[in-house]
């Protein structure tokens, strides 16, 4: 199979989807830009060798009387598609790269670029976003016509033709794990393929006050981040900590079960909502196996938020996803998702239930890596009263009053140079005040300009 596989691996350095060999006459090459001659000749005799290299004893008799032959190839460099034929006249063989192939070879440069996803459109470049940075994937061509549609209509449980977005997992060789969202439009498809790790790092920076709260008999903590800034990533690792750390029963709700957890000393049951994603509905059915934590990837509706406070009330540790900048942003976008007849009661129970909350931004740092800045709640009876009454400003007040607020956690970025000061101003709430304490918190540690050591 050594010729074959050197062919192989040609189409794949050409940056090349379709390598055409005819006997007695110029070799193809077909990539995006279209089918260039490559001034090769090979005889039939060479073709037929090739071919008998190819295919299985069992389609050789096709081929010798004929027929077109058909078959798909793996090897060490990927899965291609070879067709065969030959007539009195001549004969000849096409190798083509599957669509799974082309793009496990796009993703397996943005991972080994160190990128956390591709992005491929129809027709277009490939892109990367390495360290939340949009960037060309190197010298990557465009997409051919038809590869990535092929690929969707493949792979995907539904396409999504219709226009509506869809999300699935696959599995990339050389590449790993990953997420597709795909959306079609007039131009054809567009996906992003999130390169999942095979693990998570624990934060080391959360208080001791917010990590007790994973030992808590029940409630609700929230964990909060705008998207594309870790939620699922931050989210994995509390299960991690929480699998590790207790002797329970764990259900998840999630959309797609993305990262592996090792479950220690805990029974962990993942599931996987259904297409229609009534998360709401099922809580209330995980409930019925008496779980001790619940972790629900998303609060995005009245009916989830509803369900998670009736769980917490029921005696489970509730560990649950939302959107939102700062945790008063979280709060504030809870509350909106019920009418104005019911705020009062959600008031109420929220007040009631929660612990404590997280929410995560992340920063570029200076060494160009990815810094997260984490604003963290930890609720004291104060704070349950705030709620109670809708009072959420008096929340981030008690949040800034003991150093836990999304602006400090800034300053100690910049003053530890860990994130540039434009970087970090960027993220700031009220940036006029962000500027000030930074200023005050360089000349407390740098001291009086001449001072000694």
């Amino acid at each position: 199979m050594a010729q074959i596989e050197a062919l192989f691996e040609f189409l794949i350095h050409q940056g090349g989807y379709e390598l055409f060999i005819p006997s007695d006459d110029n070799c193809q090459l077909t990539d995006a830009t279209g089918t260039h001659p490559l001034n090769q000749v090979m005889s039939a005799r060479e073709v037929a060798a090739l071919i008998h290299e190819i295919l299985p004893v069992s389609q050789r008799d096709a081929w010798s009387t004929g027929q077109r032959v058909e078959l798909v190839q793996r090897t060490g460099a990927g899965e291609f598609r070879v067709t065969a034929e030959q007539s009195e006249e001549a004969s000849w063989i096409r190798v083509a790269r599957t669509p799974r192939n082309y793009i496990e070879h796009l993703a397996a440069m943005a991972r080994e670029a160190g990128a956390e996803e591709l992005l491929l459109a129809e027709g277009a470049p490939a892109f990367q976003r390495r360290e939340g940075v949009t960037e060309r994937l190197g010298n990557a061509p465009a997409m051919p016509d038809g590869m990535l549609a092929a690929f969707l209509r493949q792979e995907a449980p539904t396409p999504g033709e219709d226009g509506s977005p869809r999300r699935f997992l696959t599995s990339l060789a050389c590449a790993g794990r990953a997420r597709v969202t795909s959306l079609w439009g007039e131009a054809g498809p567009a996906a992003v393929f999130r390169l999942l790790p095979e693990e998570v790092s624990l934060p080391d920076d959360l208080p001791a006050s917010f990590r007790e709260l994973i030992h808590r008999r029940s409630g609700l903590v929230l964990v909060a981040a705008q998207p594309g800034q870790g939620l699922t990533t931050l989210l994995t690792a509390l299960l991690c900590m929480v699998a590790a750390a207790r002797v329970a029963h764990i259900v998840t709700i999630e959309d797609l079960v993305e990262i592996p957890v090792p479950a220690e000393n805990a029974l962990l049951t993942r599931c996987v909502l259904g297409t229609d994603g009534r998360r709401g509905e099922a809580i209330h059915a995980a409930m019925t196996l008496m779980p001790e934590v619940l972790f629900v990837d998303e609060i995005p509706d009245a009916a989830t938020l509803w369900a998670c406070l009736d769980a917490a009330r029921a005696g489970i540790l509730v560990i649950a996803g939302c959107h939102g900048v700062t945790v008063q942003a979280a709060l504030g976008r809870l509350l909106a998702l019920v009418g104005p007849e019911t705020r009062a009661e959600v008031h109420e129970r929220l007040g009631e239930a929660l612990l404590g909350a997280v929410a995560q931004t992340l920063c570029r740092g200076k060494d160009g890596k990815r810094v997260a800045a984490r604003e963290v709640l930890v609720v004291m009876p104060a704070t349950s009263d705030a709620i109670r009454s809708g009072r959420l400003e008096e929340v981030a007040d008690g949040i800034d009053a003991v150093g836990f607020s999304l602006h400090d956690a800034l300053v100690r970025l910049v003053v530890e140079e860990k994130v540039s000061l434009a970087e970090a101003e960027g993220h700031a709430i009220d940036r006029r005040r962000f500027r000030e304490e930074v200023s005050q918190r360089l000349k407390r540690v740098s001291g009086p300009i001449g001072a000694g050591p």
